[in-house]
C-alpha cells in the first residue's frame, strides 16, 4: 500500500506554473472557493468558437503552454501569462492569474505561506480536479451514501471542512498533507469507492497575481474581509 501511496503523490518535475482562471469563485451553499478549479463562464465557452478572437486567443494559450500533457493547463512563463491575460481582456474577458506551486514539504508549506497574495493550499490534480472541492465542497448528503466509505466521508468532512479558510483552501499545509495522504490510502485499499479514481494528487500553493490592472479579486476581496464572500 506505502508503494501505491508514494506512486500516486510523486514529486512533480514542475517546480512553478502559471493558470488563468475565472475572477470569481465556485460557490456550494454558504462556502465559496478560489482554487484551481474555477473554469470560464459557460458563455464564455459559448462565443470561443473557431474563427472568433476567444478561439484565437486560446490557440496562442495552448501553444503557450507547458509541453508535458499532464499539466497542459499550466503556463510555464508569468510573461506568457501576463500577455495572454492582457489579450482576454481585450476581448472583454477577465481572468485571475495564479502562481502555482507543488509543494511536497513543510518547509516549502511554512515558505509559500508568507507570500503577498497568497490564497492558500489547494490538493488536486494536474488536470484541475480538486479534492478540496470536489470531496468537501460539492459532496451533498445524497452523496455521502453512494459508496461503503460514506461514513468514513462524513467524519473526515467534519474534521477537515472547519480548516479550510475563507478562500476554500487549506491554511495550513500539514492539513493538506492529512487529507491528500488520507484520500490517498481511501483509495488504495477501495479503489472502486473512487470512479472516476484520483490518481496522482499533488499539494499546490496558490499565490494570486490578479488582473493586469489591480490586485485580483481575491486580493481585492481580502482587504475588505470574509464577510464580502
Amino acid at each position: 500500500m506505502q508503494s501505491e501511496l508514494r506512486a500516486m503523490t510523486a514529486q512533480s518535475s514542475i517546480s512553478r506554473a502559471f493558470l488563468l482562471v475565472a475572477d470569481s469563485p465556485n460557490t456550494d451553499g454558504e462556502r465559496s472557493y478560489w482554487g484551481l478549479q474555477r473554469w470560464a463562464t459557460f458563455e464564455f465557452w459559448q462565443s470561443a468558437i473557431e474563427g472568433s478572437p476567444l478561439h484565437n486567443i486560446m490557440a496562442r494559450q495552448v501553444a503557450s503552454s507547458i509541453g508535458d500533457d499532464k499539466w497542459s493547463y499550466f503556463l510555464s512563463t508569468v510573461e506568457s501569462a501576463r500577455k495572454l491575460q492582457a489579450e482576454y481582456r481585450q476581448a472583454g474577458v477577465s481572468f485571475d492569474l495564479l502562481d502555482v506551486r507543488p509543494c511536497e514539504r513543510q518547509t516549502e508549506g511554512d515558505e509559500e505561506s508568507t507570500r503577498p497574495g497568497f490564497l492558500g493550499f489547494d490538493v488536486s490534480t494536474p488536470s484541475l480536479r480538486s479534492v478540496i472541492y470536489e470531496e468537501l465542497l460539492s459532496l451533498g448528503p445524497d452523496d455521502a451514501t453512494l459508496n461503503d466509505l460514506a461514513p468514513v466521508f462524513r467524519v473526515a468532512s467534519l474534521y477537515f471542512t472547519p480548516r479550510l479558510n475563507q478562500w476554500g483552501l487549506f491554511a495550513s499545509f500539514s492539513d493538506a498533507l492529512l487529507f491528500r495522504d488520507m484520500l490517498g490510502v481511501l483509495e488504495a485499499i477501495a479503489p472502486a469507492c473512487f470512479v472516476p479514481e484520483w490518481g496522482e494528487l499533488f499539494i499546490f500553493s496558490l499565490t494570486v497575481l490578479g488582473p493586469i490592472d489591480g490586485p485580483g479579486t481575491a486580493a481585492a476581496c481580502q482587504s475588505v474581509g470574509p464577510q464580502c464572500l
